[in-house]
Order: C-alpha cells, then sequence, then structure tokens
C-alpha cells in the first residue's frame, strides 16, 4: 500500500494532517480501529492523523463503531453522547 503521506501530505499542516486523516478513514469505513492504526502508523504528525481518522471514522459509525472499553473511557462521554442525540434529532 502506498503511503498515506505521499498522497496528501505529512500533516504538519492543518490542511494535510486533515486530508491524511480523511484518507486514512476512506481506506478502512467499516473498520475504525484498522483506520485509526493505519493513521498513527504514518511517517508525518501521526498523532493528529489517527486522531483525524478516528474523528471521521466516529461520526460515520457512531459511539458503537468503538470496542466497549475504548467507549467506556471516552472523556465527557455522556455530555457527547446527548449532544449526538440532540444533533440526530431523537
Amino acid at each position: 500500500m502506498k503511503a498515506a503521506v505521499t498522497a496528501t501530505g505529512a500533516g504538519w499542516i492543518a490542511e494535510e494532517a486533515m486530508a491524511t486523516g480523511l484518507l486514512c478513514f476512506l481506506l478502512f469505513p467499516d473498520e475504525p480501529v484498522t483506520a485509526i492504526r493505519r493513521a498513527a502508523c504514518t511517517s508525518g504528525d501521526s498523532d493528529s492523523i489517527a486522531c483525524l481518522a478516528g474523528v471521521f471514522a466516529g461520526a460515520h459509525l457512531g459511539i458503537g463503531a468503538w470496542p466497549e472499553e475504548w467507549a467506556e473511557r471516552i472523556e465527557y462521554r455522556e455530555e457527547l453522547l446527548a449532544l449526538g442525540a440532540l444533533w440526530d434529532g431523537r
């Protein structure tokens, strides 16, 4: 697989980080943990890229996409779930 940073940049500026995080998510849209792993293994600003890949995956798949032990540890979890429910109109 061609390195994600070759196609979109190393992520040291916001536009590159966003594009590379999105690319890593799009490579594995139904495998959020794999998308984060792929992003974390980039040669650039890997922590920012992995964070963004996770944001895209979470927005697309919801809280149920994450391993339960991860989901339980999300800071402000209840507040974020309530905000998401309002956003979805539930």
